[in-house]
């Protein structure tokens, strides 16, 4: 059995081409109200950077690969508005 933090190794080196959507559900979130919640409940409202905030998430879950890191916290940012 791999180890939940190397699963995602291929597209955090290769590059993630996923759908986005489909790479939550891999990430074990239902949809992206779930991951937005999630990500809620980790990131602050204290106005930090976009790449501090990402990398808040990544440190939360390291199995995270960037690019959908950056889509929960656009999708944070959306449902916040």
């Amino acid at each position: 059995m791999q180890n939940r933090h190397l699963q995602n190794l291929k597209h955090k080196f290769g590059g993630d081409r996923r759908d986005p959507r489909r790479a939550l559900r891999e990430a074990g979130f239902a949809d992206e109200a779930e991951a937005a919640a999630w990500g809620r409940g980790i990131v602050s409202d204290a106005g930090a950077t976009e790449l501090a905030d990402v990398r808040t998430l990544r440190q939360a879950r390291p199995d995270l690969s960037l690019r959908t890191a950056t889509y929960i916290l656009h999708q944070v940012r959306a449902r916040s508005a």
